[in-house]
């Protein structure tokens, strides 16, 4: 962009091409944003112009918005070409409110940005004090706490952010400074508006276009004005949404001069992980994600994010998460602020640590931590799909009756709605189930031998049959819309899947004490026939495969 020329960026609208943005030599000629194209070529021949990029713009705006968060973690952009971020508690560590201020207007001033910055109770309030609020030669504007009144009083109405239409009927009812809306009676405001709306119609019995439209519009514009002047001067609340999520806990360091070793930002994160870590501890709670913000000096942010099976608040831990990953930061020309943030915070329960801690069947506590603190190691290495536990779900079929779920996850406790089965389960459980060939003494009695991956097993104990129906809400979902329900009572349409069968599950030991768990798909006597279904009224299920019983082996004890 040329800063000896006029010069305006350009884009194509419903109202042809307009102005979107102008330098300051174009401005004081008298070419503004909105203008169109045609009128500002009437008014200035020589201005030079480009088509704007309004993505490009958005992305800028975005990742500036971002790169505040080293003056506060709640931020966001304000309009095209605003930003605003909420500093509560955070102008300390720049000395006040003043060097946190001096320190961002020259920061974006060597990135090349000019800015204005203003400071106040209220987000609307330093909206107008930056806008407005600076002068000549003066690029900062700061309110006192408890001043937003006075600080306001000398600034035109359109500080307010409120629409054109109204700032043009304020400034025609002789209300041009915030100060004059003050000891304005509110009951009146409606009154004085309908007026105001009435002297500028062309005929006492015409209303403008925009009242016709909405008939109480200035009434409406009465208490926009009311809500904008409240919550510019902290009456009124303010809907406050951040750019991104805001941390429960956070923790920051800046430096004199910017760090440019490894081993700099290793010790301040080891710094970092201790202040949050004394924070979580004096509230007794724990964290389940972290993130490392590393701010670098020629205004670009590094972010790194680690989670963690259950709460904790041990910064050994979270310091060495985080270790394996800081060799691939970019310093680039030295980092001057780190920010540590806790998110998902619980609380942790007390534990006994002493004697006795390790009931039966149980790991105790030193054991869950050290396994919790390998999960992690090893999630956050491999990914968060590569570690997963097994969790029970109410399902009957065996091989279906549990879920791989991540163990970042929140641990999954045994619930009296998860029915357990009565009788015992292998803990080596095959999925698919093996096809065997058996030889019994009676058709729908036990094994007495069995031949698995070519070898014959004789059988010496066996223990049964345990019955597993198929699930019938499985099967209600297979049938076909637009079946014959005559065709489905007669029994002549098959409405399952092949190998949906009845199965009967026995406990067996061999002559060299190997136990199993094996079953028998389908029942002797219905091949081609009916199988049994739990009492489906309305259904009958045919074996399309016509096939007799198989046997399969599952599992082994």
């Amino acid at each position: 962009m040329p800063l000896d020329k006029p010069f305006a960026l350009v884009e194509s609208g419903a109202r042809g091409i307009i102005i979107v943005a102008v330098n300051r030599i174009a401005q004081a000629k008298g070419i503004r944003v909105g203008q169109a194209l045609s009128d500002a070529r009437a008014i200035l021949p020589d201005l030079m112009t480009r088509p704007g990029e309004a993505a490009r713009d958005d992305a800028a705006l975005n990742r500036l918005a971002l790169w505040l968060g080293r003056y506060g973690p709640c931020r966001n952009r304000e309009g095209d070409d605003g930003l605003w971020v909420d500093i509560t508690g955070v102008a300390h560590l720049f000395g006040d409110e003043a060097g946190l201020a001096k320190d961002c207007v020259d920061r974006l001033a060597r990135a090349g940005f000019t800015v204005r910055c203003g400071i106040g109770d209220t987000r609307s309030g330093a909206f107008a004090l930056a806008r407005y609020g600076c002068g000549p030669g003066r690029c900062i504007t700061i309110s006192r706490p408890g001043e937003m009144r006075d600080a306001l009083r000398g600034l035109p109405v359109e500080g307010l952010q409120i629409q054109e239409d109204l700032i043009v009927l304020l400034r025609r009812l002789g209300l041009r400074r915030i100060g004059q809306l003050y000891d304005l009676p509110r009951a009146a405001l409606t009154r004085r508006f309908r007026e105001g709306a009435g002297k500028s119609a062309r005929s006492p019995r015409s209303k403008p276009t925009s009242q016709r439209a909405t008939g109480t519009r200035p009434s409406g514009w009465a208490q926009s004005l009311v809500m904008r002047l409240d919550q510019a001067l902290g009456m009124l609340g303010e809907p406050t949404i951040s750019l991104v999520e805001v941390p429960v806990f956070r923790v920051q360091r800046s430096f004199a001069e910017p760090l440019i070793s490894h081993a700099g930002i290793e010790a301040g994160l080891d710094t970092l992980a201790r202040d949050l870590c004394v924070l979580l501890a004096d509230r007794v709670m724990g964290a389940r994600r972290y993130q490392f913000q590393v701010y670098r000096a020629d205004g670009g942010v590094a972010r790194l994010d680690v989670r963690v099976s259950r709460p904790v608040n041990a910064p050994d831990h979270i310091a060495g998460l985080f270790a394996p990953r800081l060799e691939r930061l970019d310093a680039g020309l030295g980092i001057d602020a780190l920010v540590l943030e806790a998110f998902d915070c619980e609380m942790v329960a007390d534990e006994q640590t002493g004697l006795g801690d390790c009931g039966p069947g149980g790991i105790g506590r030193g054991g869950a931590e050290r396994l919790g603190a390998l999960a992690d190691r090893l999630v956050n290495r491999l990914g968060r799909r590569a570690v997963y536990h097994l969790a029970p779900i109410e399902r009957h079929i065996p091989e279906l009756a549990q879920v791989r779920r991540s163990v970042l996850e929140e641990e999954v406790h045994e619930k009296d709605d998860v029915r357990r089965p009565t009788t015992s389960r292998p803990l080596f459980l095959i999925d698919p189930a093996e096809r065997i060939e058996v030889i019994a003494d009676v058709p729908d009695g036990p094994p007495a031998r069995f031949t698995w991956r070519r070898i014959m097993r004789r059988v010496v104990r066996a223990e049964g049959p345990e019955r597993i129906a198929p699930e019938w809400w499985t099967r209600l979902e297979e049938r076909p819309e637009n079946m014959n329900e005559e065709a489905v009572q007669a029994g002549t349409v098959a409405v399952c899947r092949p190998g949906r069968r009845v199965r009967d599950y026995y406990r067996i030991e061999d002559v060299h004490g190997a136990q199993y768990w094996v079953y028998r798909a389908g029942l002797y006597g219905d091949e081609g026939g009916v199988a049994a279904d739990g009492g489906v009224t309305g259904f009958a299920e045919r074996d399309v495969s016509r096939e007799p019983p198989q046997w399969f082996l599952q599992g082994m004890f």
